[in-house]
């Protein structure tokens, strides 16, 4: 699931754009109107307009919430007693143990 949610941003809009055709193609079946062919419609630049943009505000949305602060020192996952205790960020200053490990904030 989260896999998809990774690649969310670059499917919807290509999806969109599939549903969008399908209504159109019904509308001028049931109108009895000739539908556009889809190169004349000139939205594949539209299409990718708009995933770059869902991509560059999903990339900005991570970057904003995700993370720690400049300079500090991740710490990764590990077995303490047989538990897996996951990965930290530590503030350099706060390292107090030769190992680099630091005490868990």
């Amino acid at each position: 699931m989260r896999k998809l949610l990774q690649f969310l941003p670059l499917i919807l809009p290509a999806l969109l754009y599939l549903a969008y055709v399908v209504v159109q193609r019904r509308r001028a079946r049931v109108t009895g109107a000739d539908p556009l062919p889809w190169w004349d419609t000139r939205t594949g630049f539209w299409l990718a307009v708009t995933g770059v943009g869902l991509f560059l505000t999903a990339l900005v949305g991570w970057a904003l919430t995700d993370g720690a602060p400049p300079g500090s020192i991740y710490v990764p996952d590990r077995y303490v007693d047989g538990e897996l205790q996951p990965g930290y960020f530590i503030d350099p200053d706060d390292l107090d143990g030769a190992d680099g490990a630091g005490a868990r904030p």
